[in-house]
């Protein structure tokens, strides 16, 4: 699946590669090139994650600290996540990254 389908999917606006290949989902702590991974908060902008991730799912006020990274933009990170995982058949990820997520308060 593309950048762009991904996207489309959400219903949400992206930035790069419209065409690039998206295989799956990653966590920031092991990012891959085939993968989206989320960022929904300035701590897990790292280098790793700017570098290695195919994608990046992150919100609006994110865009500017990845000028050269495939972005999909929303505003319902959680959410938008969340179905990204299962449209990856990923759910099991978003039940350990979503928990974590919502225990440290969210996005």
């Amino acid at each position: 699946m593309n950048i762009e389908e991904i996207a489309t999917y959400i219903n949400s606006t992206f930035f790069g590669n419209k065409n690039y290949k998206i295989t799956g989902v990653a966590s920031v702590n092991n990012p891959s090139e085939n993968a989206i991974v989320l960022v929904s908060k300035k701590k897990y902008i790292t280098d790793d994650v700017i570098h290695k991730s195919g994608a990046i799912l992150t919100s609006p006020g994110f865009v500017n600290f990845f000028p050269r990274n495939n972005l999909v933009i929303s505003d319902n990170l959680e959410k938008d996540f969340a179905k990204i995982c299962s449209l990856f058949g990923a759910s099991w990820f978003w039940n350990r990254v979503g928990s974590s997520m919502s225990e440290s308060g969210g996005s």
